[in-house]
């Protein structure tokens, strides 16, 4: 009973609660339950900020170059930046993989690379990445209420939501933005989580 009372002294959170937090470790915790009065347009990264892979006009040097540029765990797909229509999401371990493969079979850098096969027969060879993209990743609108989207990622334990409108990429919110948001509420004024 002592050892409970100092417990509850400390804190409601056990001692693997403390070493998450402690860690930074990205964590939505599924006992409390969230009231917001936001969107997720509100707390996504809007589509400027992001870095997207078009599903055509790419080499595999281009998508090798973009792995070595940037450090993102994955890469919403879309039909081209004009209308930057939602067509899946590749992950970082996904694509390298899928160029290894390509490597092994000795194809040069120019090498088309996409997730539609292109329609002319004189090409000698072209990357597929279709087999290894999440053709129908999680979305949710712009204006679905961020209380929603948290129990999405409790429940579900995915990393990433996507925000469309139409089918057309707006935003993408990750766990960690998440994590921001509701600490810039229960904290207002205090340094938010670092990415």
């Amino acid at each position: 009973m002592t050892s409970k009372w100092v417990g509850d002294a400390f804190g409601k959170e056990g001692i693997f609660d403390g070493i998450i937090l402690l860690c930074g470790y990205p964590f939505l915790d599924d006992k409390e339950e969230y009231s917001l009065n936001t969107t997720a347009s509100q707390v996504m990264t809007p589509v400027e900020d992001i870095v997207v892979v078009t599903a055509t006009g790419n080499t595999l040097d281009s998508l090798d170059n973009l792995l070595r540029e940037t450090q993102y765990k994955g890469y919403p797909v879309v039909s081209s930046l004009r209308d930057m229509m939602l067509v899946g999401y590749i992950s970082r371990t996904e694509l390298r993989y899928a160029i290894d493969e390509a490597r092994k079979r000795n194809l040069p850098g120019n090498t088309p690379a996409g997730n539609v096969v292109p329609i002319l027969e004189n090409t000698p060879a072209f990357i597929e990445f279709r087999l290894w993209m999440d053709q129908t990743p999680i979305t949710v609108s712009h204006r679905f209420p961020m209380d929603q989207v948290i129990v999405i990622f409790r429940r579900l334990g995915v990393r990433y939501v996507l925000c469309t409108q139409h089918g057309q990429l707006l935003g993408l919110i990750t766990k960690k933005d998440v994590l921001r948001h509701l600490a810039s509420i229960e904290h207002p004024g205090e340094q938010e989580i670092s990415a």
